[in-house]
């Protein structure tokens, strides 16, 4: 049996190792930290913990597998394409203009936020991972999992976006390329999310076929 300790440092290593690779949440707070201020950046991270949080939640208390249910599964692929474009014409739209030097708004925070959260909550590929490894992290480490590794996430939300911010001005000349690249990855996931949306289509009008 592991210690309490080793529980920890286990699952803290877990949850920065799930946060730190690149995918459209870091990609966005890599842009808001340049664009805003670290703040900005962070809150987009906030928001996706708070998503997986959301599952931690559901996973401890109720332990269903939802996507199980075979109507979920392409709803949580469109509506995650559809913020991933989203999201991208928003970034595309920005590369034009100037980022803001001033001082960080609620608004901004709101914002950054909200698209943390909404993306988190629709990422089928984040859910599946709660589904298929959290749920059984979670029998196994118990309350520890949840502290060691909630607190791996935001250690690396608030280092990654505090250390953008500080290289801000920097990273102003190319902030341009940075927004375009920004966009390109989070229509690379698009088109993942719809390769696999229409392969449930496929799959299910086959099965319908059949029946």
């Amino acid at each position: 049996m592991l210690s309490e300790a080793s529980r920890l440092l286990a699952a803290f290593a877990l949850g920065l190792s799930l946060a730190a690779p690149p995918g459209p949440i870091n990609i966005l707070i890599l842009n808001e930290s340049i664009r805003r201020s670290w703040l900005s950046g962070a809150s987009v991270g906030f928001g996706a913990a708070t998503a997986d949080f959301a599952f931690y939640t559901i996973i401890s208390i109720l332990g269903i597998r939802v996507l199980d249910y075979w109507i979920i599964r392409p709803v949580l692929y469109a509506t995650g394409c559809a913020i991933l474009v989203y999201l991208s014409y928003v970034l595309i739209s920005r590369s034009g203009a100037k980022p803001t030097l001033g001082k960080e708004t609620p608004h901004a925070s709101g914002a950054g936020y909200l698209q943390g959260l909404s993306i988190g909550l629709t990422n089928p590929l984040q859910i599946g991972w709660w589904l298929a490894v959290g749920i059984t992290l979670v029998s196994l480490f118990g309350y520890y999992f949840a502290l060691g590794f909630f607190s791996g996430i935001l250690s690396w939300v608030l280092s990654f976006s505090y250390v953008a911010s500080l290289f801000r001005l920097r990273l102003l000349g190319v902030f341009r390329a940075i927004c375009l690249a920004s966009a390109a990855v989070l229509l690379a996931f698009t088109g993942f999310f719809l390769y696999e949306l229409l392969g449930l289509i496929r799959l299910y009008l086959t099965v319908a076929h059949l029946l």
